[in-house]
This record gives structure tokens, sequence and C-alpha cells, in this order.
């Protein structure tokens, strides 16, 4: 079934791209030879998509000129070929179609992403199952601030205290939280950017541009993150074993 749909799909298409031939050859015969040359002869086609003719051009120059002066000779003439009619021509340059290849790479559906680097934090080390008492109540206070402001506060933070007062568990609930926080600000952008294009934003449009740059440093952010937390867990790991051992 699946092999069926993608023969229709490979179908379609060059059903489009044959259309778009002849359209070229009927503008072709209604122009000047050296506005044909000019302004057609450079123009690839791209696809439809949303109903909408896609043609790629070489410079902006062409969009506005296009635009401005052919659209509608362009529409007309192509659905007077066409059965399937189809509602605009939308004139792109070869960066929006990169960047779209881009988009498809984001997994704008899974929030559970694999990440470059998996920290190795101890997942139910968190603040919502840490014992507060008399002995740690301003060592959880601090470690708290130090997760929802890192580097601003308490920086370097420093924990010390006998055995089982829940050092080891502050330790990986800072990590923990950070994590997690930073995993829901991606996921929430990226669900931003599905609805918004869902919505019919143009994913060659600046917003989207600048939504996916943001999306990406996020990412990048999270990545770095998670290294760094995997270095200093296991650098904190043997301070504490080094500690220990001192004390014993």
């Amino acid at each position: 079934m699946k092999l069926e749909n993608l023969k229709n799909q490979v179908g379609i298409k060059m059903n489009y791209r044959d259309i778009w031939e002849k359209t070229l050859k009927n503008l072709e015969k209604d122009m000047s030879s050296v506005s044909f040359n000019t302004w057609f002869r450079n123009i690839e086609f791209v696809d439809v998509k949303d109903n909408k003719v896609r043609l790629l051009i070489p410079h902006p120059l062409y969009k506005n000129h296009l635009e401005t002066n052919y659209r509608d000779q362009i529409l007309a003439t192509y659905n007077s070929l066409s059965e399937n009619k189809v509602d605009d021509i939308n004139f792109i340059l070869r960066e929006n179609i990169e960047n779209e290849e881009k988009i498809e790479t984001l997994d704008v559906d899974n929030e559970d992403n694999n990440y470059v680097f998996e920290s190795n934090l101890i997942k139910h080390y968190t603040f919502d199952n840490f014992v507060v008492g008399d002995s740690n109540t301003f060592a959880q206070a601090a470690a708290l601030a130090v997760a929802e402001n890192p580097g601003y506060i308490y920086n370097p933070l420093f924990i010390y205290g006998n055995s089982g007062l829940g050092k080891t568990h502050l330790m990986h609930a800072i990590g923990n939280y950070i994590e997690d926080v930073q995993k829901k600000k991606v996921a929430a952008l990226k669900q931003e950017y599905q609805n918004l294009v869902n919505n019919g934003m143009d994913p060659a449009s600046r917003e989207a541009i600048e939504l996916r740059t943001r999306i990406n440093r996020e990412e990048a952010a999270l990545n770095s993150n998670e290294k760094e937390l995997k270095e200093q867990t296991a650098a904190l790991k043997e301070v504490k074993n080094g500690a220990n051992d001192a004390g014993q």
C-alpha cells in the first residue's frame, strides 16, 4: 500500500511538472524572446504545495518583477492547462528550499528527544522527594535557588555535612531540575512552531526562520548542559569519594 501511494505521489508530481513545461511553451508564444529569456529561462519548477505552484528563481530581483508583471498571466495559463486548478504562484529562492530541508530535521512532535549527550544524573533524586529537616533547610533552599538561576547565585555552590543528610540528593536534584526545565522549554518552542505552521505560517518567513534558530540554539544549550553536567557529576563523585576516604 505504501509503495502504491509513493507511485501515485511521483505520478502527480510528474504531471504538475508536465503542466509547467506546457505553461512555459504557451508563455513563450505570448511575449518577446527577450522577455522570455530574461525572466523565464532560468525558472525551475519545484512542486505544488498547499495548492500553490512553487517556482525556484535565481535572484530576489526576479521575484519582485515576476510578481508585479507576470503572476496573473502565469496563473491563468497554468490553470488553463490543468484539471486541478491552483490558487497562486509562489516564487522562492534556493535558501528557502534549504531552510525547509532543515525544518524536516526538526522532530517537533517528539518531546522525549534523544540528545547527543546523556547526563549521568540519578533521575529519582529531585527536589520534590527531598526530605527537608532542621539540618538541611538552608542547603535545600540554596540548591533550589541555584537550580532556578544557574550561574547567578551561590556560584560556586559548596555543600558539606555529615553522611546521610542529602548532599548527593541535592547535587543531582539541581541537575535534574535544570535539565527538565530546558527540555520543557525546547518542547514548548517546537510546539509553538508546529502550531504556527499548521495555522498557515510560511516556513520560509522571517518569523519561522527566527523561531527555528531559537529552537536550534536552545537544543545546542541543552546538549552542552548535559555534557557539562555529566562531567561535573563525575568530578563531584570523585571529590566525595576522596573526602570519605580522608575521613576514614
